[in-house]
């Protein structure tokens, strides 16, 4: 957990006597935002925004899609809709999801059912649909992520993962993991990409699936400090920086 303290200041008055006199902190009032790791890249923005409210407090923290049911946050910002939604939920952004090779891997594009192949073992090797004779290493993220959420019911359409595919905790681990061999695939939210690895073409139809919202969600309509920050990333600074990595 991350705690930043918006601008107060303190200030000191010196007299010919020496003696300093400390004006009070205004009250600061605490404002709780949660995010999957999916969203992390959203930390500009939020920040950002938790700036242009001075007697404000941001506490922030990342917690895994599944807590964020016990979570006691002002807001949660996660990748798509979540399963049986409850309460209040607001757009900020569009994110998508990229699949992604080593850079030394051939393969430019694939469809929906070649993926669905090598995501469910079917395809073992990259010989099978135009690349090397390489072995395929599939990894994926913990199960009920909400980037694999979206990944699944896009691409296996109900069919289950190969046996042999491996976990990342969090986009990070899945960029390093796939930029460290040449055989391996996986996928993130496109605002994680890095020059080391690339991202597969995808065709139109496909695109769309994995195209979601950022969401804001709260137990009910937020309120003062988290009605105006939640509006703040909605418009003006916040989207200016949400632009930098996601789509309006």
């Amino acid at each position: 957990m991350k705690i930043f303290l918006g601008p107060a200041f303190i200030l000191f008055l010196a007299g010919c006597t020496g003696t300093q006199t400390t004006l009070p902190l205004p009250s600061l009032q605490p404002l709780t935002i949660a995010m999957t790791p999916a969203v992390w890249p959203l930390q500009e923005a939020v920040h950002r925004c938790a700036v242009s409210q001075p007697q404000v407090a941001l506490v922030l923290s990342e917690l895994p899609a599944t807590y964020f049911g016990k979570a006691t946050a002002d807001l949660a910002l996660r990748f798509g809709e979540p399963l049986n939604l409850s309460g209040y939920a607001a757009p900020v952004a569009w994110e998508k999801i990229a699949v992604i090779v080593h850079p030394d891997n051939p393969i430019k594009t694939l469809d929906q059912i070649r993926l669905r192949e090598l995501f469910t073992g079917q395809v073992v090797s990259w010989a099978t649909v135009g690349g090397p004779e390489r072995v395929v290493e599939v990894w994926t993220f913990p199960e009920n992520d909400d980037a694999r959420q979206i990944f699944d019911n896009a691409i296996l359409a109900g069919g289950g993962l190969a046996s042999e595919a491996m976990l990342a905790s969090d986009p990070a681990q899945m960029i390093h993991q796939i930029a460290a061999n040449p055989g391996a695939v996986g996928y993130v939210p496109s605002a994680w990409l890095t020059d080391q690895v690339r991202a597969l073409e995808i065709a139109p139809d496909l695109r769309a699936l994995l195209r979601q919202p950022v969401l804001a969600l709260a137990t009910a309509e937020p309120q003062g400090a988290a009605r105006r920050f939640l509006f703040c990333l909605q418009s003006g600074p916040g989207q200016e920086e949400l632009r930098k990595n996601y789509q309006p």
